[in-house]
């Protein structure tokens, strides 16, 4: 299975999880970022360090993402070769913060969820 990068977004963090054949499901530390760039060049380093084919974004039920992320998303496609896929998030984010969890630990919801769907 391919390597699969997961984003829960936030305005000025992202929760970050990664799937790995050999590591499976693990959380990273959560991206903070001050510009759409410098989150661009963060999660270009991810995937290149983890070796990402697949980056799953959870959509928070707007079905349009906010312009930054869409520019994010748009930039990481360019500059890569990852195929950007987009899903419903299920309330994870609020689901972890009511258990004092983290955005990264939305993170790993997302991608559990992509996981059972593929």
């Amino acid at each position: 299975m391919a390597h699969i990068l997961s984003l829960d977004l936030g305005t000025s963090h992202i929760g970050v999880a990664v799937y790995t054949d050999g590591g499976g499901t693990f959380s990273l530390n959560e991206l903070a970022f001050d510009d759409k760039f410098q989150l661009v060049d963060k999660i270009t380093t991810l995937i290149e360090e983890y070796s990402i084919s697949v980056v799953v974004v959870g959509d928070m039920g707007k079905h349009k993402l906010p312009r930054l992320f869409n520019f994010v998303l748009q930039r990481l496609q360019d500059k890569t070769s990852v195929t950007v896929s987009i899903i419903p998030e299920h309330l994870s984010t609020k689901q972890v913060e009511k258990n004092n969890g983290s955005h990264s630990q939305a993170a790993v919801e997302i991608l559990t969820d992509y996981l059972g769907s593929v």
